[in-house]
């Protein structure tokens, strides 16, 4: 597949939204152009619990959460298939979940760029070094 240009959200918990610290829990990528956008979460909530302590959360609550906001997004994909809809799609999100503005990515291919952005950004036990393929574009 040629290069496509890309787009990928953090998906972040954050339990204090004055205080605006968060733990990245999972990762969105919409590649317009492919037609393509899919969710992927942590399948634990250790980084949650490392970052804010034991008890800061309920794990239940945590995972049906998560688990939602995947399925929204399957549920959705028809209707997100611009940066336009994407961004909409961040702004209506108001809870303790937060997703980070849209940065650009080119993707070569979406499932694996998704899985290589996953470890990289979310899966703290295994992003100790730059693993995707999927290269950031740059501002000038």
């Amino acid at each position: 597949m040629e290069p496509k240009k890309g787009f990928f959200s953090l998906v972040q918990y954050c339990p204090d939204y004055s205080r605006m610290e968060a733990a990245n829990i999972g990762i969105i990528l919409c590649v317009p152009d492919a037609e393509f956008i899919k969710a992927r979460m942590s399948t634990s909530n250790d980084r949650v619990r490392q970052f804010f302590g034991p008890g800061s959360v309920d794990p239940e609550w945590l995972s049906a959460v998560k688990e939602s906001l995947e399925e929204r997004i399957e549920v959705m994909k028809a209707s997100l298939v611009s940066i336009e809809d994407f961004n909409r799609f961040i702004e209506t999100r108001a809870n303790r979940l937060l997703l980070t503005a849209p940065r650009a990515v080119k993707v070569k291919d979406p499932d694996q760029d998704l899985n290589s952005l996953f470890l990289e950004l979310v899966d703290h036990r295994r992003n100790s070094k730059r693993k995707w393929n999927a290269k950031p574009i740059r501002s000038r």
